[in-house]
């Protein structure tokens, strides 16, 4: 009886010992996923740089790599010959490359942006929006600034035909309106900021937008949305942490971005006040690519055949599995 008792005794603490091990095993490590993501180097993109600088993409399970690039329209046709994963592109670039590609999908929103300028060299008699016309005005075709160009010609009352239009990469606009190539151009930061230093006292501008807001959308392909949806959905995940985070260290995040651009806080201050960042899906979005769609009809850019159901550019169920509140658009 003794000796049954001493075997029992000790074969308890060797099956405890299995039992805890067992509980003790660790979660099967989540697989590694690799995104190359391309966009313009500027604050507009603060989450993205939030997220690599608070780890947030490792949290995720996800290896970021970031390409640079002009804008959007650039970024767009390197994922189109599969050098990236993701652009970042503005809702009208988007818009114009779906009449040509209807495999995009964006996915969610990085920011909003009213930072778009008409810049016009004041020694060619250039004193008002009226002396726009019959002028050489320079513009990235293709990207949202031909569209908000467009739109503040009529707004004064002019419209496409009545300028000539040169059509150049952003830093090429720079340079010709700094060699009086051009008398005016549209731009965006940093190309706005590089064009009115370059013409010193001698430029004058104006708004571009009249308080309407553009997006940034992160855009893919159906194809890499449907092979690698986790890759896409632990990016929305990363950058909605960095979205909760901006909120939270308003100072901490100016103090990381100072220091990645360069830029004096008064500066990066005024840059800053002209985006908003929020991962998001709204139905204003919608009705701004709808816009869109039908000035480029209006103004000969593409056949009404073309025209895509825009709706269909939007890929919701990520972001409204993560956040649904994020997601506005009617569905």
């Amino acid at each position: 009886m003794i000796k049954s008792i001493v075997i029992k005794g000790l074969a308890l603490p060797a099956a405890l010992l299995l039992i805890l091990a067992a509980c003790g095993k660790q979660p099967q490590a989540r697989k590694v996923e690799s995104l190359r993501i391309g966009f313009l180097p500027d604050p507009l993109a603060s989450l993205l740089y939030v997220a690599q600088e608070r780890g947030l993409f490792q949290r995720q399970a996800l290896e970021v790599t970031f390409r640079d690039f002009e804008g959007g329209v650039y970024a767009l046709n390197d994922l189109r010959r599969g050098g990236i994963e993701v652009a970042v592109a503005t809702e009208f670039a988007v818009t114009m490359q779906s009449f040509k590609e209807d495999d995009l999908r964006a996915f969610g929103t990085i920011a909003r942006a009213n930072n778009a300028e008409v810049i016009a060299r004041t020694d060619r008699g250039i004193r008002g929006p009226e002396d726009l016309k019959g002028r050489r005005l320079g513009v990235s075709k293709g990207m949202n600034t031909e569209f908000l160009l467009g739109s503040f010609l009529a707004f004064n009352g002019l419209r496409l035909r009545d300028v000539q239009i040169v059509d150049l990469r952003p830093s090429g606009l720079v340079r010709a309106l700094a060699e009086g190539e051009i008398d005016a151009t549209c731009l965006y930061p940093p190309f706005s900021y590089a064009a009115k230093e370059g013409l010193g006292g001698r430029s004058l501008s104006w708004s571009a937008q009249g308080g309407q807001e553009y997006f940034f959308l992160l855009t893919t392909t159906e194809h890499l949305l449907r092979a690698r949806p986790q890759a896409f959905k632990a990016l929305l995940a990363a950058l909605l942490e960095a979205e909760a985070y901006m909120e939270k260290n308003n100072a901490a995040t100016r103090d990381m971005l100072a220091r990645r651009f360069q830029l004096a806080p008064e500066h990066l201050a005024e840059r800053l006040t002209s985006l908003r960042f929020q991962v998001s899906l709204h139905q204003d979005l919608l009705i701004m690519m709808e816009d869109e769609a039908h000035w480029a009809v209006a103004n000969g850019a593409v056949d009404s055949s073309q025209v895509p159901n825009l709706f269909r550019l939007l890929s919701l169920d990520a972001l409204e599995s993560l956040k649904p509140e994020a997601v506005g658009v009617i569905h």
